[in-house]
């Protein structure tokens, strides 16, 4: 979403096997698309992301969102109280 918002292409490597309404919001942004073999997991896509990134470092940035504290902060704290019925509950 934030791609389409300011003109910047985005190149995502996900599961082939991913529901169709993703694969139609995505499309709808504007993203490009690398699928992966739904076999070799999420693990998968992030060897193909790694890949790309290393035979052209200066067209892709690599977000490793698995890798940054922040992405399962945010996570955490956007989902704990949906998931739970809108209570807060101590983790």
């Amino acid at each position: 979403m934030l791609g389409a918002a300011y003109g910047i292409p985005i190149t995502l490597c996900m599961l082939s096997n991913v529901s169709r309404e993703r694969k139609r919001i995505l499309a709808a942004y504007g993203a490009t698309v690398v699928y992966t073999d739904p076999g070799e997991g999420s693990d998968g896509a992030i060897r193909k992301a790694r890949a790309m990134i290393a035979e052209q470092p200066e067209r892709y940035f690599y977000a490793d969102q698995y890798s940054n504290d922040a992405n399962w902060r945010a996570h955490y704290s956007a989902a704990r109280p949906t998931k739970y019925g809108g209570r807060p509950i101590d983790m």
